[in-house]
């Protein structure tokens, strides 16, 4: 009865901990490791480098980074920077993130980041 009982306390904690995919997209608890904006062709004109690696639920995503799609390809200019500057302020003061990734849109093979919320 006890090995039935830690085996579902050891499932339900996996099930919790184990980010969530469905349909191309994931939705995640992460930390900001590093934050990039360059040329609109490239990346979507900024990224941000996350602890956990999209790859891992998302296979078609680049690893390690998420675009925010700063050119304004897969939303307006003004949100992909909003989203930058959270993601920069989670950064600089070490503050986790929750992000929805997803794999049907994407800059250079790397996936768009739909929402950035700062956690804590």
């Amino acid at each position: 009865m006890k090995t039935k009982a830690l085996l579902r306390n050891c499932l339900t904690l996996i099930i919790f901990f184990i980010p969530i995919a469905h349909g191309g997209q994931v939705n995640i608890n992460t930390q900001v490791l590093a934050t990039l904006v360059a040329e609109e062709d490239l990346w979507g004109g900024c990224m941000a480098k996350i602890r956990y690696d999209p790859q891992v639920a998302l296979p078609a995503c680049g690893r390690d980074w998420v675009t925010f799609s700063c050119s304004g390809d897969h939303v307006s200019k003004d949100i992909a920077y909003r989203m930058l500057d959270t993601a920069q302020l989670a950064q600089v003061t070490n503050r986790s993130v929750f992000l929805m990734i997803t794999d049907t849109k994407m800059h250079n093979g790397y996936c768009f980041a739909r929402r950035i919320d700062l956690l804590n």
